[in-house]
């Protein structure tokens, strides 16, 4: 995530906080709701398991928002599908999130900047 889209939402504090929970909220329903879109093993997993996304996603959320700490708490063996590291794209003015990447792990890993 380029430091810049940080910088542009920080708060009138200058504090990221706020931030960086709405980027996990939106980590956590992309994984959830998006991803299995891209890899339909993702979504035989989650069907092996017995997670379908309403659920886990009300489980996993507070005021309203998806936490991606509470995915990782509460649903480890989601958390752990996918390689440790997301990849955040941004607009062109780097002020909102324009995609999010994140990959599955593999015994050979891939630094994000060759994703």
């Amino acid at each position: 995530m380029p430091l810049e889209l940080i910088k542009n939402r920080l708060d009138e504090e200058d504090h990221e906080f706020d931030f960086r929970d709405e980027v996990g909220a939106k980590v956590a329903s992309f994984i959830l709701q998006d991803y299995q879109k891209y890899d339909s093993a993702f979504a035989d997993f989650l069907k092996n398991k017995g997670y379908d996304e309403e659920t886990t996603l009300e489980k996993i959320s507070e005021d309203g928002l998806p936490s991606n700490y509470k995915l990782f708490e509460r649903y480890p063996s989601i958390y752990k599908y996918f390689d440790d590291w997301v990849l955040i794209k941004t607009n062109a003015d780097n002020t909102e999130i324009s995609e999010i990447i994140v990959k599955k792990r593999s015994k050979i890993h891939v630094e994000t900047c060759n994703w």
